[in-house]
């Protein structure tokens, strides 16, 4: 008979990730009355394209059967709070931070990656980026993709961002140095499960950056296409499982991943997009639509076994109000957003939900949660 990890003061999360998966509570078989481990936590076992093979030597001694949480969200565009400008207000930091907690209550992994535009549009605002940053890293996250809004603050102000974050890293197949043709960031990262690896990268349509280009000529976006393909190759070596945050407009995502075959889990991380389901496109198995302003967050379930890692169930959640929030989380937001010194011109997000729509019209409104999502209500 299993023996749930504690009681959880989130019991409606977690019937909701009962529900989602297929078998109730075999999903969590294996299970002990101790605390999850975490796939991240403070210095996480990574790896790039460069690191030695020790680095993915497989642990010895492991039970398996057991679960990983993915928790994967895309353009947070410099929330930090449920979004006040939204015609719901849902998202922020507490929130997010409350999902992840609730999964690693009842998973023995959790992962959580960040797709990229985690900046608000406009020029950078060293204080909210960086506080934005170091909370992303509080929470445990190891993976953070570049969009074209993360790119235009430079190379360098990215990676100062993150020097004091160690397990905190950029990644992207297709932003080069011009000069050179050399990846500008780790083209991809892995993460450790048990005796198995989780492969993560990103991609950036070099449309979205022509605009950009001018002010960048250190900078290219090559094809990517051409170059997830060439990362496949070495990646599908290493590890079992591969997540792509895929940063383009609509039209030319689906046809990307119609042409690149070898990506487990895709995010739509640029489109207003957003379903609660994850749909197939082309062969990639689960593809994400979660929309910007952190309002949706995405989580897969996965199964891990020693012959390999298995995905049985994602979601889309919406984070509106009723969701549990970590109050010392917002507490720090509230501070931090109390204590700051305004730059010397405000940013506002000049893109609305509808303009951003108007690029993709085939794009969804945001979808009320089904009956049976297990949603506190």
């Amino acid at each position: 008979m299993l023996t749930p990890r504690s009681p959880l003061r989130r019991s409606s999360f977690l019937a909701l990730l009962l529900l989602a998966v297929t078998g109730g509570w075999v999903a969590f078989a294996g299970s002990t009355g101790t605390a999850p481990k975490t796939a991240t936590g403070t210095a996480p076992e990574t790896a790039t394209g460069t690191a030695p093979e020790t680095a993915l030597r497989s642990t010895s001694g492991w039970a398996g059967g057991q679960t990983l949480s993915l928790i994967l969200s895309a353009q947070t565009r410099g929330e930090l709070l449920p979004c006040g400008h939204c015609r719901v207000a849902a998202g922020g930091l507490a929130r997010r931070s409350a999902m992840i907690h609730a999964c690693r209550d009842t998973a023995d992994f959790v992962i959580a990656a960040e797709g990229g535009d985690i900046f608000r549009p406009g020029g950078p605002d060293p204080q909210v980026d960086a506080f934005l940053v170091g909370m992303l890293a509080r929470l445990q996250y190891s993976v953070l993709g570049v969009g074209d809004e993360n790119l235009r603050r430079g190379v360098p102000y990215l990676k100062e961002l993150v020097a004091s974050h160690p397990g905190l890293e950029w990644v992207s197949a297709n932003i080069l140095e011009a000069r050179t043709g050399k990846p500008v960031f780790a083209p991809y990262v892995l993460r450790r499960v048990g005796p198995h690896v989780i492969g993560f990268t990103s991609c950036l349509e070099p449309e979205l950056w022509k605009e950009f280009a001018a002010g960048s000529p250190e900078v290219e976006v090559a094809d990517p296409v051409e170059k997830v393909r060439e990362l496949l190759v070495s990646m599908r070596k290493q590890c079992q499982l591969m997540v792509c945050f895929v940063h383009m407009r609509y039209k030319p995502l689906r046809s990307f991943l119609v042409r690149v075959d070898g990506i487990d889990i895709a995010v739509d991380s640029h489109g207003p997009r957003i379903d609660n389901y994850p749909r197939r496109i082309g062969r990639t198995r689960q593809v994400f639509f979660s929309g910007p302003k952190g309002r949706f967050i995405n989580w897969v379930d996965i199964q891990v076994v020693p012959q390999g890692l298995t995905p049985r169930a994602g979601r889309t959640f919406y984070l509106r109000d009723g969701w549990d929030e970590d109050s010392t989380v917002t507490r720090d937001v509230l501070t931090f957003l109390g204590t700051r010194e305004p730059p010397d011109s405000e940013s506002e997000d000049e893109s609305t939900d509808g303009e951003r729509e108007s690029e993709d019209p085939g794009a969804t409104a945001p979808q009320e949660e089904p009956e049976d999502s297990g949603r506190p209500r």
